[in-house]
Formats: C-alpha cells, sequence, structure tokens
C-alpha cells in the first residue's frame, strides 16, 4: 500500500481552522461582510477576520459575543435583573417590576472603501478586542466621552409613565406606544374608587370613552372619595365635558371632571425629556446606537433586506384615524419567539409584529425618532453628534455638538441603493444615491429615503403601519422639522451604563 500524504499550506489551513472556530466555538474574532455597491443585489457577503468569504450556519451567532443581546429588567438606576434564559423567561414584562430592554455589547470596527472596485469593507470587533487596525465605534463615547462596553435598548417601543407627577417613558409589554397627540390627560376630582391600568372611562353624559394608561393622585384619597389628579387615557373618542366617570371597572360615578381631555404632544425634544426624567443615562434611541445595531444585523442575515430576514412587520395596515397601530407584545410575539430572540406574531405577515434578537417592532409599527442627527434641504448636507461623544443631544443640534458629514444627502425619495463611501457616513449608512438601477424594495438597500424638507429636518426610522416595503430597519425619513408631534412617530427607550 502506497502511503499518500497530504500537503496543504499555511494560509490555505488557516482558513479552515479559523472555519471550524467561527462555526462551532464561542469567540471573539471579528467578523463582517463586504458590499458591492455596482450589484443591485441586496446580499452581502459576509466576512471572517482575514476577509474570507463565511457562510456561517444559523447557530453560530449564538456563540459570537457581539450577537449576545439578552432580554432584561432594567431599574432607573440602572441595576439589571435577568431571566432564566436568554429571552428573559421568569421576568416580568408589565413594567411593573422595571424597563424591558435588551443588553448590547458595544464594539470597535475597520471600515476599508475599495474605490477601484466600488467595495465596501465593513468588520466588527468586540470592546476589548487589540486587533490592529481597529477602532472604537462612536458609540463607545456617547454619553459624555467616556468609554463603554454594552449598553440598553428598549425591547419595546416607548409608552407612558407617571411618576407621582412626572411623565416619563417606559418599556413594556400591553401598552401603546406614545406617538404625537395619541396620548390624554384629564383631571380628575371626587375620586372615590381607584383606576385600574386597561379599563374604559365613559362620561356619565356626553359617552366619551378613553382607556387607561396610568393616572397620577395628587391629593386626597380613593378611600375618602375626594382623590384627585390626572388619568392618562389613550383610544379617546368623543368630547368629555363636566360630567361624573364610568369605569368599566371601578363603576359608575368612579370620579368627577370639570373640563375636557387634553392631548399629549411627542416631539423629539419631548421624547428627550421623557427619557431623561427617568434619571441619568437615560436617553433614546440615536443615530450611533442604531448604526451599530444595523451593521451587526447586515453580517447576521447576510442581506440588507430586513423584511425577508425576519419578517414584514406592522406595515400593512390602514392609515387610519388616530393611533391605528397594535399594542406592544400583539398577537402573541412573546410566545412566538426562538431562543434568541426572533419571530413573527401569529396572523399574516406585514399584518403582525417581528422580533429581532429580542427587539419588537424595530421597523413598523411607528416611525421612531433618532436623535444625534440633522438634515439639510438647502445642500443635502448632514450634521451628527460629534463621535467623541461630547455635545448635546436636541432635536436641532446646537453648535458646538456636532460635525458635518463630509457626503450630502439626496435630495429626492426613493428606495436607496448606496451609502456614503467615507469612514462616518459609511458607518452610519447614510444614504447616498436612490432612484438608479439599484433602486427598489428588493435591490441595494431596499428601504426607503424620504429626502430633507426642512432646514434642519429631523431624522425618522423603522417605518409606520401602512408603509408595506417601503419600512425596513434601514428605511429613514427626513421629512419633518424637529417641532413635528404626529400620531405615527414615537421613540425607543436607550441607557448608557453610567459606571
Amino acid at each position: 500500500m502506497t502511503a499518500h500524504i497530504l500537503t496543504i499550506d499555511d494560509a490555505t489551513l488557516d482558513k479552515y481552522v479559523n472555519y471550524l472556530k467561527y462555526q462551532y466555538s464561542w469567540n471573539s474574532d471579528p467578523i463582517g461582510f463586504m458590499i458591492e455597491n455596482a450589484s443591485s443585489d441586496p446580499k452581502v457577503t459576509r466576512i471572517d477576520k482575514n476577509e474570507n468569504e463565511f457562510n456561517p450556519d444559523p447557530d453560530f451567532f449564538y456563540n459570537h459575543e457581539l450577537f449576545q443581546w439578552p432580554k432584561c429588567l432594567l431599574s432607573e438606576a440602572g441595576v439589571q435583573t435577568d431571566g432564566d434564559d436568554y429571552i428573559g423567561t421568569g421576568l416580568d414584562i408589565t413594567g411593573a417590576s422595571g424597563d424591558v430592554m435588551a443588553y448590547i455589547p458595544n464594539g470597535q470596527y475597520m471600515y476599508r472603501y475599495e474605490e477601484d472596485a466600488d467595495v465596501q469593507i465593513y468588520k466588527w470587533a468586540p470592546f476589548y478586542s487589540n486587533h490592529r487596525g481597529f477602532d472604537y465605534h462612536p458609540h463607545c463615547y456617547a454619553g459624555g466621552g467616556t468609554l463603554h462596553d454594552h449598553f440598553y435598548v428598549g425591547v419595546y417601543i416607548a409608552g407612558l409613565k407617571d411618576d407621582n407627577g412626572t411623565l416619563k417613558f417606559n418599556s413594556c409589554t400591553g401598552v401603546q406606544p406614545w406617538t404625537g397627540g395619541e396620548m390624554y390627560s384629564l383631571a380628575f376630582t371626587s375620586g372615590s374608587t381607584e383606576f385600574t391600568v386597561g379599563e374604559t372611562l365613559t362620561g356619565a353624559t356626553s359617552t366619551a370613552y378613553g382607556i387607561v394608561v396610568d393616572y397620577n393622585v395628587s391629593s386626597g384619597t380613593w378611600a375618602g372619595a375626594d382623590a384627585a389628579g390626572t388619568v392618562y387615557l389613550r383610544q379617546t373618542s368623543g368630547t368629555f365635558t363636566g360630567e361624573d366617570l364610568n369605569g368599566s371597572v371601578a363603576g359608575s360615578d368612579c370620579a368627577s371632571i370639570s373640563g375636557t381631555a387634553t392631548s399629549l404632544s411627542l416631539t423629539i425634544d419631548n421624547a428627550l425629556q421623557y427619557a431623561a426624567n427617568k434619571g441619568a443615562g437615560w436617553t433614546i434611541s440615536d443615530i450611533y446606537s442604531l448604526s451599530w445595531i444595523q451593521g451587526l444585523l447586515y453580517t447576521q442575515w447576510g442581506t440588507r433586506n430586513s423584511q425577508t430576514a425576519i419578517g414584514k412587520g406592522i406595515v400593512d395596515l390602514p392609515n387610519g384615524a388616530g393611533y391605528a397601530g397594535l399594542l406592544n407584545g400583539a398577537n402573541n410575539i412573546n410566545l412566538n419567539i426562538d431562543s434568541h430572540g426572533n419571530g413573527m406574531g401569529d396572523g399574516t405577515d406585514g399584518l403582525t409584529p417581528v422580533s429581532c434578537n429580542n427587539l419588537n417592532d424595530l421597523w413598523g409599527e411607528c416611525w421612531e425618532f433618532i436623535a444625534g442627527i440633522n438634515l439639510y434641504n438647502s445642500d443635502g448636507s448632514y450634521r451628527v453628534t460629534k463621535q467623541g461623544g461630547t455635545g448635546v443631544l436636541a432635536g436641532t443640534l446646537p453648535e458646538g455638538s456636532y460635525e458635518t458629514g463630509a457626503g450630502t444627502i439626496p435630495l429626492v425619495d426613493g428606495y436607496f441603493s448606496t451609502v456614503q463611501t467615507d469612514p462616518l457616513g459609511g458607518i452610519l449608512f447614510i444614504p447616498a444615491t436612490v432612484g438608479d438601477v439599484n433602486s427598489g424594495d428588493t435591490k441595494g438597500f431596499c428601504d426607503y429615503l424620504y429626502s430633507p424638507r426642512y432646514n434642519p429636518s429631523s431624522v425618522l426610522s423603522g417605518g409606520s403601519w401602512a408603509f408595506g416595503l417601503k419600512a425596513g430597519v434601514g428605511y429613514r425619513s427626513s421629512s419633518y422639522m424637529p417641532s413635528i408631534s404626529y400620531q405615527t412617530i414615537g421613540a425607543r427607550l436607550k441607557y448608557i451604563p453610567q459606571s
């Protein structure tokens, strides 16, 4: 018998060793993707640390440090409570025990643009890596310029909470996302039976009604039948007058009112304030945190088409009057997720929520304000908060708080096909071109851009309940001024560790 000796060069051996390591063991090595801008295919070519093409098994991401986004509860002081597993089994996700958040690791990136080949290369590495050529992602500095290795994002779109008279955002299941003009406050007196969140209050004479979101007693007591304060309502109909209130749980004449319900606006500055009211470290999603999440998801999916990677999301409902979307956690989405937090609610794709790595309704349901960026109609320029994490977040970024991007935003609407090719614009996935051969809901980046209309314009992400295939993780709308408060626009909580 003749012995055959197999020889293999070092580069090939390294490639196969890396493949086995990537596929089957916990690892912290860099991983990323390449985009060929000349191609209309939304596919991204996933690559390993040596920039070799890599097509991992689905379980790979369950074993990689960058893709561990467990669901947890977070107190306003930033104290984390974990569940029994990655998807938070055993946690109280109603909001009574804390905000329902996803823990997301921060990290480093390498960005490269090959102009001759029109190729953009993205690689991501964990925060504590020491790989040559990698820089900290700008989000690592968010919240004042101090490096932090992780942050938290709300599992759900933010709802309303009254904390002893102070309005705040919360993140929990079973509530209506707080959007502009679709929450109402109503002053009451002579309260004799305590309200129940979720019950319907009806005017005794006007037959106006609304569903209780929260309430606050500022004086008196229920036992003394002289409780007075404010009740917050959703899905109101009709006009309350000076009359008694009948509760579906509290019973007849449970309280009295002398005025009418007042709608609560929600501008981006309101949203930032309601988040900040929770305490130090609390804010809303911004352009740096969103881009970090977006880049990791493109890597995980191997495509830029989020609506085919997970599901369309709540995007095919009628526009409706007022808030016409669904409640957080609708259609059993909390029960329909796999062990890594991915899944779709009961019902028809397009009419039911999706969960992506524990994040619900990252696209669809309602637009979300994205802090830290302004776009300009006058010249297509854009401003983002300083990469070093200093400066003030506001609807209009103040002087000294921003830097201006190198490229320009298209001043026409359409599905965008390419993003900026400078390092800042590239890692933020700022749209560069729309409407050419690469455009469309199944081509290029697959998501829609509404170009800036104002100077400055705010930026919204995701797409709302009636936006169909325009929606997606890359969807951007900049057609509103910072003072906009609208029925389809909400926000998502974010928390930055303070130590």
